[in-house]
């Protein structure tokens, strides 16, 4: 009974990777392991809450309730990626005709500058217009969940994936008094192209 089960079992297994692969669309990677690369031509930047809900980025919020989200809004297709499959087992064979879009540019720098003069804690100097604003931020992955400065998440050279957003800024810290901070968001790929956001606002409690 034992074998009967086991025969039954691995059959089963075998059907299911060979119809996941058979109903692949013709218009997408085959099995094995694909992904489709593509470029991006410009990116988008909402202010959203912590439910990824879009705000009125003219109202006061908790500094950690608010956040700039930043999106790719345009690409173009570039052709298909061929990935390496790990593991040749049944389960594995079938999750690989699953596919993903990854772009061809890494982000190479990030920059945000005050358009504002401001004091984010008590008894500190006030922060000049013009003057990096960076280390006031923390990022937030979309695709790993981690947390990092904006500096480590560039060192990390993350891979860029088609998804409703890359990252998001927030403050670390709360400011030592209701504050509106004013401010470029600056995105420089490593393909030259940059992404210039200018007057983002962010009022925060």
């Amino acid at each position: 009974m034992k074998k009967i089960l086991i025969i039954l079992t691995s059959f089963f297994l075998l059907t299911l990777g060979f119809l996941a692969c058979e109903m692949t669309p013709e218009d997408e990677p085959l099995c094995g392991g694909g992904a489709s690369e593509f470029e991006i031509l410009s990116m988008q930047v909402n202010t959203v809450d912590s439910s990824q809900i879009l705000v009125n980025s003219e109202q006061f919020y908790w500094y950690n309730n608010v956040s700039k989200s930043i999106f790719i809004s345009e690409t173009k297709a570039i052709g298909q990626l061929q990935l390496e499959q790990e593991n040749n087992g049944l389960i594995p064979v079938a999750y690989a005709c699953s596919y993903i879009a990854l772009a061809s540019q890494k982000i190479l720098d990030i920059s945000i500058i005050a358009k504002n003069e401001f004091q984010f804690r008590a008894g500190e100097e006030s922060v000049a217009i013009g003057e990096e604003i960076n280390d006031y931020f923390r990022v937030a992955s979309s695709f790993d969940g981690r947390i990092r400065s904006i500096e480590n998440f560039i060192q990390s050279a993350p891979e860029i994936y088609l998804d409703e957003a890359i990252f998001e800024l927030f403050f670390v810290e709360r400011p030592f008094q209701p504050t509106i901070f004013v401010f470029y968001i600056i995105i420089t790929l490593d393909d030259g192209k940059v992404f210039t956001f200018e007057n983002e606002v962010l009022k925060i409690q």
